[in-house]
């Protein structure tokens, strides 16, 4: 289940939804591990029954495929994006051959002709 948290940041007091820690079978534990990393919080007991580590590892797992969607999503969406805007496609395969044959780094390449193409305007 997913809950939205409403929070003031200035707030220090953070309380956890009680029907959350029900849902989760935690309501009653009296000790808790609290792993954090980036943008992320996992709670839980520290030993957890075997039944439960199978339960959490498919429920992460539905969570790395949606997050994993969302990224494929996103970055597709800047590729298409980039590419439409590419710089180097003003000039033709085998212009772009000779520059790469030349030891230019195209990365770079694209940059500076970004960086004059926003002079320009």
């Amino acid at each position: 289940m997913k809950f939205t948290l409403r929070r003031n940041p200035d707030s220090k007091a953070q309380k956890i939804p009680f029907p959350a820690m029900q849902i989760a079978g935690l309501a009653g534990a009296e000790e808790l591990v609290l792993r954090a990393e980036e943008g992320c919080i996992l709670l839980a007991r520290d030993t957890l029954s075997t039944r439960e580590v199978v339960k959490v590892i498919a429920f992460l797992d539905e969570i790395v495929t949606s997050m994993a969607e969302q990224l494929a999503e996103k970055s597709g969406e800047i590729a298409s994006l980039q590419e439409e805007d590419d710089p180097l496609n003003a000039f033709d395969e085998e212009e772009i051959d000779t520059l790469e044959d030349f030891g230019i780094n195209l990365e770079g390449l694209r940059m500076l002709l970004a960086m004059e193409d926003g002079r320009d305007e």
